[in-house]
């Protein structure tokens, strides 16, 4: 009996240190996973340009009711993330650019969407024995997550803000106050960062729950959706109503162009839509979490009836793909809420998997992610010495020899991080292995692009180089820039990088200046006017060949 006591202990202490151990290094991870990437690249197109634009005109003039780019007010989006970015930028500038220091707010988003997620993985898998740290790999592993969690993005905002509604409805029906001020906040933070689609997801999704099952029309829920509706109001009148009474004009574009407009399509506004787009992207956008989520509502089907946490992720998920499937605009990036409900629900079913299947999947990962760091290693080895192949995939998308390269201490980083996989590879048990092995590998090769390859990639996506050799062929004095079809992010790079703020044809017609801009092929009518003008300088990014800027002087 003393032995079988003793045999029992040393099997729980063993399985308490095991899990300490896997507490600790997912934590480690999901430092490394948000950090990595954050700083050492310059604004790449497309959405960087304007939302680092933005922010400077925030930190130059403190007005964030009418944010502008480039000269012109930018109302695609309310200010929430602008803002923060902006004073992020303001505590770090001794030491980081502006847009690197106003990158570093995308670490607090993200991790308020990890924290809550890990919450409400313990809320609605009580059973489960880490259902926390499963619903975290089950994040991070998400191939389409990890480029938008590093870049200036008003939609990191929004997801934060999902993720404290998420947890929220989680809690409504057991601490309906608690749950209602995070669902209230939620919502109104995804407003304040990206308009109506984030509170519209949320409110269909109650309603939804409210008509399927009698679990979601209780008094607590009802006590919880009042407080959530107070705690939302702050978020949804302050900035509209501040812009209403400074500019009524722009207020109706907001609300009638920018969001109903480009929702509903007759406005023409962002990504065109496509049939089926989402059921393209998706497959890829989710992996692996899709497959592992899917497990998980087919393993607990038989519990749909009594179990609000499956019936709300469920529901959420759909309302949100089939939200945006309608939208009149259309980009694989506005599919990152869905990776809540879903991460959440694969960490409810990942326990189950059979072990066969865990290893099959555990040795998929390794072998996708092994080949991944080795290709990675292949093409710095090859730009450092200088040697880059023709027939490589990459010359076609990145700049000729000579290729920037990184310093010392970064190839050390990927040298450390590639022995940890090492080490990882080694450690085959666990009922979390092959969610682990998909987390980790994704982190690997994130580590590996932000350490080996960052300097390359950021010679061919950012303006800096054009500009820099723009300034140099500037006349010594000017009054002013008339552009023509100089675009969104363009001109705002001209503004960030160049220093100057364009006068646009398309406004101003009639506008007289020294040098004239033009993006792209002139229009005709404009040919006999440049027929007089002189050609000072032309130029392209290094990896944009396409794009070419031209610009002329009397």
């Amino acid at each position: 009996m003393l032995h079988s006591l003793h045999e029992y202990r040393g099997h729980f202490i063993d399985g308490s240190s095991r899990s300490s151990l896997m507490r600790a290094a997912v934590i480690a991870i999901a430092v490394l996973y948000v950090f990595f990437g954050l700083v050492g690249h310059d604004p790449w197109k497309q959405d960087e340009t304007y939302v680092t634009s933005i922010i400077q005109n925030i930190d130059r003039s403190d007005d964030w009711v009418v944010p502008q780019s480039a000269g012109r007010p930018f109302m695609e989006k309310p200010p929430l993330y602008f803002v923060v970015a902006e004073e992020t930028a303001d505590l770090f500038d001794k030491w980081l650019p502006l847009h690197d220091a106003a990158r570093l707010s995308d670490a607090l988003w993200m991790f308020i969407v990890i924290g809550c997620l890990a919450a409400a993985g313990r809320l609605a898998w009580p059973a489960a024995r880490q259902p926390d740290v499963a619903a975290i790999l089950a994040l991070i592993s998400s191939a389409g997550l990890v480029v938008h969690a590093h870049t200036l993005l008003v939609d990191v905002a929004m997801l934060a803000g999902f993720a404290l509604a998420l947890l929220g409805l989680l809690w409504m029906r057991e601490r309906p106050v608690m749950g209602g001020l995070l669902l209230g906040t939620g919502a109104g933070a995804a407003f304040l960062a990206k308009g109506l689609l984030g509170p519209g997801c949320l409110g269909l999704t109650v309603g939804i729950l409210a008509s399927l099952s009698p679990m979601w029309r209780s008094r607590q829920v009802a006590r919880g959706l009042v407080v959530a509706l107070a705690a939302t109001l702050p978020w949804v009148l302050v900035w509209p109503v501040a812009l209403y009474h400074r500019a009524p004009a722009l207020f109706d574009e907001w609300l009638w162009q920018q969001n109903l407009g480009r929702f509903l399509g007759y406005a023409r506004l962002g990504a065109a839509p496509e049939s089926w787009y989402y059921f393209k992207i998706a497959p890829w956008f989710a992996f692996p979490v899709l497959p592992f989520a899917a497990w998980a509502a087919w393993t607990r089907r038989c519990n749909w009836r009594t179990d609000a946490a499956l019936q709300l992720c469920v529901v959420l998920a759909t309302v949100t793909f089939a939200t945006l499937c309608v939208a009149g605009s259309m980009r694989a990036l506005y599919l990152l809420p869905i990776l809540l409900p879903l991460s959440l629900l694969a960490a409810a079913g990942v326990e189950q998997i059979p072990a066969r299947w865990q290893r099959r999947s555990a040795g998929l990962s390794l072998g996708v992610y092994s080949g991944i760091a080795c290709c990675i290693w292949l093409l710095y080895l090859a730009g450092a010495h200088g040697a880059m192949p023709a027939w490589l995939p990459a010359t076609a998308y990145l700049p000729p020899p000579p290729i920037p390269l990184p310093d010392p201490a970064s190839v050390a980083v990927a040298a450390l991080a590639s022995s940890a996989w090492c080490a990882n590879a080694a450690w085959r048990d666990g009922p979390l292995l092959a969610l682990r092995n998909w987390a980790f590998g994704l982190t690997l090769a994130w580590v590996l692009v932000a350490t080996l390859l960052m300097p390359w990639i950021n010679e061919a996506k950012a303006y800096r180089s054009m500009f820099e050799d723009m300034r140099r062929h500037l006349p010594a004095g000017f009054d002013c820039v008339k552009s023509y079809r100089l675009g969104e992010s363009e001109a705002a790079m001209l503004e960030y990088e160049g220093g100057i703020t364009a006068v646009r044809a398309e406004d101003y017609p009639d506008a007289r200046c020294e040098l004239i801009w033009v993006q792209g092929s002139e229009p005709a009518s404009l040919r006999p006017i440049l027929a007089k003008w002189r050609l000072v300088w032309s130029g392209h990014r290094p990896g944009d060949g396409k794009e070419l800027h031209r610009l002329f002087a009397r």
